[in-house]
């Protein structure tokens, strides 16, 4: 984890790299996930990204790192993103249930909306 300000909460990431993303696409959801820790107070540390040839591993590094570091929260781009895993809201409630963390959507922040919306294009 690099660049962590410690005064503000750790915010780990997961993103569920689809076959047709480009690296490009996947750094955009990388940018998106650390302008909503911004916005929300948090400092974003590791975004975990899970591909699909090797599918729970990156899951399960992210339950062990939330353990380890005692995060509080994660964030994801949407729901979707725990689709390979099993249905995304049984995969939110088994996750919080066993880290105790919550997980954030980054596309349901409204602060973040209205940052988007203002930033020039």
């Amino acid at each position: 984890m690099t660049n962590v300000d410690h005064t503000r909460p750790l915010l780990l990431g997961y993103i569920r790299r689809h076959l047709l993303m480009t690296d490009a696409e996947l750094d955009d959801a990388e940018e998106r996930l650390g302008l909503f820790a911004e916005i929300e107070g948090f400092t974003l540390g590791s975004v975990y990204v899970e591909h699909l040839e090797t599918i729970p591993a990156a899951f399960e590094a992210l339950v062990e790192a939330v353990n380890r570091y005692e995060v509080t929260a994660v964030v994801v781009p949407s729901m979707l993103h725990f689709a390979l895993l099993s249905a995304p809201a049984a995969i939110k409630d088994r996750f919080e249930h066993i880290t105790g963390a919550r997980v954030l959507v980054a596309a349901a922040s409204p602060q973040a909306r209205r940052s988007r919306r203002r930033a020039p294009d």
